[in-house]
């Protein structure tokens, strides 16, 4: 889509800014005269958010910052948009359609010779708004949230409107997950956001459809199972114009959508343990070697139970079990402690692992030897958090 709409209005600290109004100037004049971003609510592989306070007027924004994630990816960018461009594309398309999203306020790029260095993308915060995987995980931890059968069907009814006009629109959501969906005045105002990974689709066809709503039913379902979206195929059905439309005629159909699905949510999932992303880090650190670490847990906190098993061939005191690999032996070692910390976590993403895989670390036990440990908490299972990339379905 075209984004004449948007104009190139300014123009500082090498960036180049597009925003639908003044206020997108204000923003842009405060993020490259040095205020400085507070640090990363959350962090990935090439991408950071950020929520601000009182920039380009009053009120909250959060603020994307995107940046290539390697040479490759730098070079990709002389010949394709932005993530940056590509989701204000979407907010803009959205925003002609009459789609309920969070206020767009400006998105820039900053380029040398054509190759992106950086891109920002800022929206105002949505007042009082929650995203609906919080409000349900909240819900079954006794908190507020659909507390009955009639207002949980009224929530599924809303959202499968929504997404009968997302899709009418033209437009299929990447990453179309309850975390991001945000619920406003009590549930009768639902919003999309992150739509980086939107892609403009003329008349979706029934199975793209399919596809798109199975991936938010999969987010839900810790609160819903399978047989109990009815109700949003019928909201589907109510809102959409296309003959293309779903009805609750395909709830068997979504069912099977949705456990393909997960299995490909558990190998996506299980896959990016050996990656940088919003779950997970990869670093390298002084004494221990190469660490493949879950983010929520400290890094302080693993680094000294990985220095308190060197040396030992079994774990004997501490919190976490320790299973150690390449003692005695030279070879696969490492590639078999890396297979088998993705297969730990592709079953702890299904929920059939008791505990939660902490670590792997790789370190170098001599100069001709190398040994690995795999550090796992039996105790407790950190409660699970939406995805913030889109997954490969």
């Amino acid at each position: 889509m075209s984004l004449d709409r948007f104009w190139a209005t300014f123009r500082h600290g090498g960036f180049v800014w597009r925003f639908p109004g003044g206020e997108g100037e204000v923003f842009a004049r405060d993020f490259c005269e040095g205020r400085g971003l507070p640090p990363p609510l959350k962090r990935n592989a090439g991408r950071t958010l950020h929520r601000v306070l009182a920039w380009g007027g009053a009120g909250a924004a959060y603020v994307k910052v995107y940046f290539p994630r390697g040479r490759l990816d730098a070079a990709v960018s002389l010949l394709l948009r932005s993530r940056a461009q590509l989701e204000a594309e979407a907010y803009a398309r959205l925003a002609e359609a009459g789609m309920p999203t969070a206020d767009f306020i400006a998105w820039g790029e900053r380029r040398t010779l054509g190759v992106l260095r950086s891109a920002v993308v800022a929206t105002r915060e949505v007042a009082g708004a929650r995203d609906l995987y919080s409000l349900c995980r909240d819900r079954r931890a006794g908190g507020a949230g659909p507390a009955t059968a009639e207002q949980a069907a009224s929530l599924l009814a809303s959202l499968g409107a929504l997404a009968a006009r997302l899709h009418d629109a033209g437009v299929l959501h990447g990453d179309f997950q309850a975390g991001n969906v945000l619920v406003a005045s009590g549930g009768d105002d639902l919003r999309l956001v992150d739509l980086h990974a939107c892609v403009e689709t003329p008349a979706p066809a029934r199975g793209e459809r399919l596809a798109n709503v199975a991936l938010l039913c999969h987010s839900l379902g810790e609160t819903f199972a399978p047989g109990h979206f009815g109700p949003l195929l019928a909201g589907y059905e109510a809102a959409s114009r296309s003959p293309e439309r779903l009805t609750p005629a395909d709830l068997a159909d979504l069912s099977r959508e949705i456990d393909r699905v997960h299995r490909t949510h558990v190998f996506s999932r299980a896959r990016r343990a050996l990656r940088v992303s919003s779950r997970y880090d990869v670093a390298r650190a002084p004494g221990v070697g190469r660490l493949f670490r879950d983010r929520r847990y400290p890094l302080e906190e693993v680094l000294r139970e990985a220095v308190a098993t060197e040396g030992r061939f079994q774990r004997e005191t501490g919190p976490w079990a320790a299973f150690f690999f390449g003692r005695g032996r030279r070879s696969r070692s490492r590639w078999a402690a890396r297979r088998r910390w993705v297969e730990l976590n592709a079953l702890a993403v299904d929920h059939l692992l008791y505990g939660t895989p902490v670590a792997l670390v790789e370190r170098r036990a001599a100069l001709w030897r190398r040994e690995s440990v795999i550090l796992i908490d039996p105790d407790t299972r950190p409660a699970p958090e939406p995805d913030d990339e889109p997954r490969d379905a």
